[in-house]
């Protein structure tokens, strides 16, 4: 669907190409895409689209919503079971992507050196990983470092990151709670991307 390309964009990276790179399932966590230029996103999203209605017995397309920071899909693939009672379709797979829009980088480099959280600084072309060398020293201690410091909705970062198993340091909470506008109450499914880079 995406074709990622780690030299010219779309570029998978964050919380799904870190979890693949940790080796483990994708379970409910979104696939997260960036694109280089407005072009690019529309030509993502239009390939998506194309791709689910051209084959609409095989996948199943859901706007989940729109906000000024991305466009959030949910893709179903569809598989014939034969062993259902009356031979019933069912879904299969399930992934929810995010078509980010809030930022089109240059190139990975300027896309991995802007997120808030070193982990997240991870990106795939599902052949190979380009990890930021601060990213992979993070992720082997399992460390929640905000290298460019905090804003005001680090906190919900903060809460998701460490109940992935990565700590914060020692000093981050005396940091965090000096930030002007520190927002203390989020949805836990809106709204990421507000500061994420």
């Amino acid at each position: 669907f995406i074709e990622p390309n780690l030299d010219t964009g779309p570029w998978i990276a964050g919380g799904a190409a870190l979890r693949w790179y940790e080796g483990k399932s994708l379970d409910d966590h979104d696939v997260d895409i960036f694109c280089s230029s407005q072009e690019q996103y529309d030509n993502v999203n239009n390939k998506i689209y194309a791709r689910c209605i051209d084959n609409p017995t095989a996948y199943c397309i859901t706007k989940l919503f729109e906000t000024d920071n991305a466009s959030t899909l949910r893709i179903d693939k569809i598989v014939k079971n034969s062993d259902s009672l009356f031979g019933l379709n069912g879904i299969a797979i399930s992934w929810k992507i995010q078509l980010i829009k809030k930022f089109m980088p240059a190139n990975l480099d300027e896309l991995l050196d802007k997120f808030d959280i070193s982990v997240c600084k991870v990106a795939t072309d599902f052949k190979k990983f380009k990890v930021n060398p601060e990213a992979a020293r993070d992720i082997k201690a399992k460390r929640l470092y905000f290298p460019n410091g905090f804003k005001p909705d680090s906190l919900k970062r903060i809460v998701k990151y460490n109940a992935y198993g990565y700590t914060p340091d020692p000093d981050i909470w005396d940091k965090l709670f000096q930030v002007e506008g520190l927002v203390t109450k989020f949805h836990p499914n809106v709204g990421d991307y507000d500061n994420a880079f």
